[in-house]
């Protein structure tokens, strides 16, 4: 996705070495994220916005204009709930049609 400048956004999970980067965030946004998985919005190599996926919380860059880095990150995140949801819903279908006693083994679904 490209911003109105042409500048790329890049919108990913956020990795542990993030954890330095999403507390500068919080610092510059005066709050203070808790411990969550986040979705980043990065512009230019630098995150701009988190969201996290459990708790909500968000923190954007007050010298960015990052409401609308803010709304993909909702938007991403819904798409993630979503699937997520939809995984366990086939999860649970399967496993009525398994006879009782039988587990199913499968990969953990990715958020």
């Amino acid at each position: 996705m490209l911003t109105t400048s042409g500048t790329p956004i890049v919108i990913r999970r956020a990795y542990p070495d993030d954890a330095h980067a999403l507390a500068r965030l919080g610092q510059l946004d005066a709050t203070r994220l808790p411990e969550d998985s986040y979705l980043v919005a990065e512009v230019e190599g630098e995150l701009k916005a988190a969201l996290g996926l459990d708790s909500g919380s968000v923190a954007a860059d007050p010298f960015h204009a990052s409401a609308p880095l803010v709304r993909l990150l909702r938007m991403h995140a819904e798409v993630l709930h979503r699937r997520e949801r939809r995984a366990q819903r086939a999860e649970r279908r399967l496993r009525s049609l398994l006879p009782l006693g039988r587990s199913v083994h499968h990969a953990p679904a990715h958020r």
